[in-house]
């Protein structure tokens, strides 16, 4: 029986090593594996992404080409201007939340992790309210430099808000659909927690989430550098020492969280508001009069030369994707070396929206510049942004804002007259009306009008 009960132990110990030699052979080979499938299979697109991370890459904004008339007068130019974009984590107050909640969870320590959801939110709600305020002075300097009503600066703030969250429901929408299909595709059924764990999958962050978001346009180069030296500029937040806390004794937050201040172009259109005289001894008899009038117009040229906007829609990227691969355009000197589209369209871009503007947006829209620096070696690469290229028009500035200044009410060539005899329109009312001209041997329209026209108050680009 000693002998039998001797004989087993060794038999079993025996097993139980080769059972955890096997085990540690299978781990191996799963560890060599993957260091094969690392080094061999995704070795260059590890080595890729590890070679990102060294290189700074620095783009400069796009400057449109000009619009000129036959004469070469401008009629529409990039003038170079900056803007105040903020982080949309700052905007919405998730920045807030979660610099506090960090903050919280490092005084409290082991307090926090033994304490509830409640609990925490209490303990985090004093340092939350504290960034809060760091935010609400940000706005005030902001809105102090910038000369802008801070309720005007909230406004836009709500304006964005609304603009991403529209965004965000109809992208979320989109992916949801399409979740839905490839999960009926697969022959399963959808069941009830089948959807809400769709929906759940399709509501993810966006990429406008992530950007920043022009707040102030068109900043005066004085109130530009004045919030450029405010950026590196810190405030404290107030912790009370606690025993046990890994606080260090100050911290500290950007005076300007979110803030960058970003070069950017303004779109100016010289013939936008113009005075002509008018020699009022050329008008029909009755209207006839001695001296020359001065009338001053605006939106000369205004419907011809078009709009622009800053919302960026995936028509935009579609349209510049088809640009490129158009034949007819040369778009060789659009991509640089890894084959991006040095003109790709960015969040507060300003693309064609009607008119001009819009009908030669691929000619007019420049390539951006790109300065690339390598943080291991210091070594710098840089190329040059490209302006968009001019457009000529065969329209005649000087002749569109005489006849629109002879279309204006005050001169009265389009307002009822006593001897109209006009029964159907009241007397002193301003017509509609549009008038063109074209020459005749060439066939060029030298002039088009339409009236009543924007007024000066009017916003020239959409939002």
């Amino acid at each position: 029986m000693r002998r039998t009960i001797r004989k087993t132990i060794p038999s079993m110990f025996h097993r139980r090593l080769v059972l955890q030699w096997f085990l540690l052979c299978a781990l191996l080979l799963a560890l060599v594996v993957r260091l094969g499938q690392i080094t061999l299979v995704e070795g260059d697109e590890r080595l890729a992404a590890a070679e990102t991370r060294l290189v700074r890459r620095i783009w400069s904004p796009t400057i449109r080409g000009k619009i000129l008339d036959r004469e070469g007068r401008v009629l529409a130019m990039d003038r170079p201007s900056y803007g105040v974009a903020i982080e949309y984590r700052v905007l919405d107050g998730s920045w807030a939340e979660s610099q506090g909640t960090r903050l919280a969870r490092r005084v409290f320590a082991d307090q926090w992790l033994d304490a509830d959801a409640g609990e925490r939110a209490r303990l985090a709600a004093p340092y939350i309210d504290q960034y809060r305020g760091v935010v609400v002075r940000a706005f005030d300097r902001i809105a102090a430099e910038t000369r802008t009503d801070f309720g005007e600066l909230r406004s836009r703030t709500e304006t964005v808000l609304q603009r991403v969250g529209r965004m965000r429901e109809a992208v979320a929408e989109a992916r949801h659909q399409r979740l839905i299909e490839q999960h009926l595709a697969s022959g399963r059924g959808l069941t009830e927690a089948d959807e809400v764990r769709l929906r759940e999958a399709a509501d993810t962050e966006i990429a406008e989430e992530r950007a920043s978001h022009v707040i102030v346009p068109d900043l005066p180069d004085d109130a530009a550098f004045a919030l450029r030296r405010m950026l590196s500029r810190r405030v404290p937040i107030r912790v009370p020492r606690r025993a046990g806390s890994v606080v260090e004794d100050a911290v500290y937050a950007d005076l300007l969280p979110g803030v960058t201040i970003r070069d950017a172009t303004d779109r100016v259109r010289p013939f936008d508001v113009i005075e002509v005289g008018v020699d009022r001894s050329t008008l029909p008899g009755p209207m006839k009069g001695e001296g020359v009038e001065t009338v001053r117009v605006s939106g000369v040229g205004r419907h011809v030369l078009g709009t622009l906007r800053t919302r960026l829609y995936p028509e935009d990227k579609a349209s510049r994707r088809a640009a490129a691969a158009d034949p007819a355009i040369d778009s060789d000197s659009w991509f640089t070396e890894s084959g991006e589209d040095r003109g790709r369209y960015i969040a507060g871009d300003p693309i064609g929206s009607s008119g001009i503007e819009r009908a030669h947006e691929h000619d007019l829209r420049g390539l951006r510049g790109l300065t690339t620096v390598r943080l291991d070696t210091g070594e710098r690469w840089s190329a040059e942004p490209e302006p968009g290229r001019d457009v000529r028009l065969t329209i005649d500035a000087m002749l569109q804002a005489r006849i629109r200044a002879a279309r204006e009410p005050s001169v009265g060539l389009t307002t009822v007259q006593p001897w109209h005899v006009n029964g159907g329109v009241a007397e002193g009312e301003s017509l509609a009306g549009a008038a063109v001209v074209i020459d005749v041997d060439t066939g060029h329209i030298l002039a088009m009008v339409s009236t009543p026209s924007p007024d000066d108050s009017a916003r020239w680009d959409e939002s």
